[in-house]
């Protein structure tokens, strides 16, 4: 620690501007972070003084620097540890004060449901009935059962949409890792006060930025807000979310997850739908001809196959409906997976892109998962290049995937690749946005990660990624949709002792989760740096 030192490179503002830029924020004792913008016009005559903190601009941060409500200034690094920026952002540590809050007019509702549900009548009932003040509910259910259209489903209820202060939907896929940082982002949804500020980028809109609320602090305004919180699949332990749970008392915390139990949620588990369901599901989306006697009985066979889950189902509908297997192949390929002894699988014993192929056979043991299952048969079905695109899509860290860092990972050509995902994309097996693609299912990413012959996807990504950021510095859109990524590239490339290329991604990353208010991953960061600087003798 250093305490008290002549601040090295520090920049300077007039009192005026400083009275004009910087919040008064924050809670007694806690750090405090700005990111403030100025030009090079109004870095003025006049040095900041170290207790009221320290501007840093002009490409470069000089920090982290802590500020705490005694006047010190202390920090876990040295001062002169330069990490490079774009020019416009710089980072002002302020001393703290007393906090102003005001809650937002705002009052957030649910996400859409999907097109596609059946049944779960008892289900709905029973959650409908749970959704009162400080109750907490746990979904859980066995793979592809339907755990996030549920989910989206109950939001959408009279009973949810009655809760006064609305509807906290977080989907895990884009939510932080850290329960302080979901925390934020939740405080955020609902307060805003002089621990905000606007940030304006030339040329483009004003980005408001929270500064960091202790959770402690978060418990006391949160405690009050009387709405539905919803956490789809979180990347937390179940001890944070029972924290969630004490958080917000007042409103109703519901959680999708594939193990159970909570002891002090609610315990709601979802299996398969009844089979009459089921065949009308698999029917109504394989739009099969069941002009066939033997249509119906094949179909009554395939549902149970499948556990008469809805994400099996609509898997095997769709191959079905395709043409890509039969329905009586594809039962009496389900049956020989299923099977109790052991079953033969399928080999690629062609070249890398080459069409389906002579086999080799090989005994495994039984299959339990029915989506496990059918998504070996959907892997049995598609080239060695489409395979390799569909590993890359189940190995992106991130929540989703752009065309390029695809075609990197999957080491495809790029026409081939936008071919595979054309393929997917009529299969239904995946979604995109704009020029992003992810797997559309949490279940069927993780069944296809485990099924997908091992490759150095993540690798190629963490590669691709480095050599990428340095032509978007600063430029926030590109961080913020490569924002998983980069934060799960950072700590392959140190386990691959490549702590030069980890430390480019550390200094892009940065300003990013400064400015969304992303303090914990930020101290991440922060550890990654010094650990990349150390190793690189930067």
């Amino acid at each position: 620690m250093n305490n008290g030192k002549e601040l090295e490179g520090a920049a300077t503002a007039t009192p005026t501007q400083l009275a004009a830029s910087v919040p008064q924020a924050d809670i007694a004792g806690s750090v405090v972070v700005h990111a403030l913008a100025l030009s090079a016009q109004e870095h003025a005559a006049r040095t900041i003084d170290q207790r009221q903190g320290v501007l840093v601009s002009g490409g470069t941060i000089y920090g982290p620097v802590v500020q705490h409500n005694d006047g010190t200034v202390n920090t876990e690094y040295t001062f002169n540890t330069e990490l490079s920026v774009h020019a416009t952002f710089g980072s002002l540590l302020n001393i703290a004060r007393p906090v102003s809050i005001t809650r937002l007019p705002s009052r957030p509702g649910p996400p859409a449901p999907l097109d596609l549900f059946h049944d779960r009548e008892q289900e709905q009932a029973r959650v409908r009935a749970l959704l009162l003040p400080r109750r907490g509910i746990w979904l859980h259910g066995s793979f592809g059962c339907g755990l996030s259209a549920f989910l989206r489903q109950i939001l959408n209820s009279p009973e949810a949409r009655a809760l006064p202060d609305g509807i906290v939907y977080v989907d895990g896929r884009s939510a932080p890792a850290a329960l302080e940082d979901v925390v934020q982002q939740i405080f955020n949804r609902f307060y805003a006060g002089n621990m905000i500020f606007e940030l304006q980028q030339s040329g483009t809109q004003s980005t408001r930025v929270a500064v960091q609320v202790p959770i402690e602090h978060a418990q006391t305004s949160l405690a009050e807000i009387q709405a539905c919180f919803a956490f789809d699949y979180m990347p937390l332990g179940r001890s944070d979310l029972d924290r969630l749970r004490d958080l917000m008392p007042r409103g109703v915390v519901m959680a999708t997850s594939a193990t159970s139990l909570s002891r002090t949620f609610a315990d709601v588990s979802l299996g398969g739908l009844p089979q009459r369901d089921a065949c009308t599901l698999f029917t109504t989306t394989a739009a099969i001809d069941a002009s066939d006697p033997r249509v119906p009985l094949l179909i009554e066979e395939l549902c149970p196959a499948l556990d008469c889950l809805p994400l099996p189902l609509l898997l095997a509908a769709t191959l079905v409906k395709h043409g890509t297997i039969t329905l009586d192949d594809l039962v009496a390929r389900l049956n020989e997976l299923r099977q109790p002894q052991t079953y033969a699988v399928e080999q690629a014993v062609g070249q890398a892109g080459s069409s389906p192929r002579v086999a080799s056979r090989a005994a495994r043991p039984r299959l339990d998962s029915s989506l496990t299952a059918i998504t070996q048969i959907l892997i049995e079905t598609l080239t060695d290049f489409e395979q390799a695109v569909l590993a890359a899509l189940a190995r992106t860290d991130g929540p989703d995937a752009s065309l390029p860092m695809l075609v990197s990972m999957s080491a495809v050509p790029e026409q081939d690749a936008v071919e595979a995902i054309e393929w997917f994309n009529t299969l239904e097996i995946i979604e995109h946005n704009d020029t992003r693609y992810r797997i559309a299912s949490h279940s069927l990413r993780r069944v296809l990660d485990r099924l997908l012959r091992s490759g150095a996807e993540r690798s190629r990504a963490a590669a691709f990624l480095a050599a990428a950021a340095p032509q978007h510095i600063g430029d926030l859109r590109w961080l913020q949709s490569e924002r998983g990524n980069i934060l799960a590239a950072i700590p392959t490339l140190l386990a691959e002792h490549q702590a030069a290329q980890a430390g480019v991604l550390v200094k892009a990353i940065q300003p990013l989760v400064v400015l969304r208010g992303l303090w914990q991953c930020w101290r991440q960061v922060m550890d990654w740096g010094a650990q990349a600087a150390q190793e690189s003798g930067d």
